[in-house]
């Protein structure tokens, strides 16, 4: 996560620094026509949704509680709450929250999304699920890409090109009485 975040043109050599408050700064997307900045700001242990105008530096805090799991789709934003069942979009347009679906895995990790649906794994470090895609118009997950070893860490998933994913070893853990 940065604590500053720099834009600079493709076509151009024009470059500037975002001058932005503290707080651990994920970018998520960027909209160049509304010059809106979309982004997960930590303060402590909380991590929301901010949308910023990079002209005028307007910000606008778009989800109030802990947020989890967050992914960017033809500029629409993915979301999860901690803890909580359900995923959650907001339109790039109008920034307006949607549940996309009531009944969805807890804790999820999103790996991609398609106008049909999302691909997600479940599970912690090193004891990920299967992936799993699941319909936003049926609401059934299924899964589309089985696992014999559950130790590792995905960080991509497309389904034509495949996956990125580490493999990982948890650390044995010696459980022991204090007398």
């Amino acid at each position: 996560m940065a604590k500053q975040i720099w834009f600079k043109s493709i076509s151009s050599d024009i470059h500037f620094q975002l001058k932005l408050e503290s707080g651990s700064l994920h970018p998520i997307g960027y909209d160049p026509e509304q010059k809106r900045l979309l982004l997960v700001k930590t303060t402590g242990e909380l991590r929301n949704l901010w949308a910023i105008n990079t002209e005028t530096l307007e910000q606008k805090q778009l989800t109030f509680g802990a947020v989890g799991a967050v992914l960017n789709h033809d500029n629409n934003l993915y979301f999860q709450y901690m803890n909580k069942e359900g995923l959650w979009r907001f339109s790039n347009a109008d920034l307006k929250p949607e549940l996309v679906l009531k009944k969805f895995d807890v804790n999820s990790h999103l790996l991609n999304a398609d106008d049909q649906g999302i691909y997600f794994v479940t599970g912690g470090y090193c004891r990920e699920s299967d992936i799993y895609y699941q319909s936003y118009q049926e609401g059934v997950s299924k899964i589309i890409e089985p696992r014999e070893d559950t130790r590792v860490i995905t960080r991509a998933y497309h389904p034509a090109a495949g996956m990125i994913q580490s493999h990982c070893e948890l650390s044995p853990s010696h459980i022991m009485l204090a007398e």
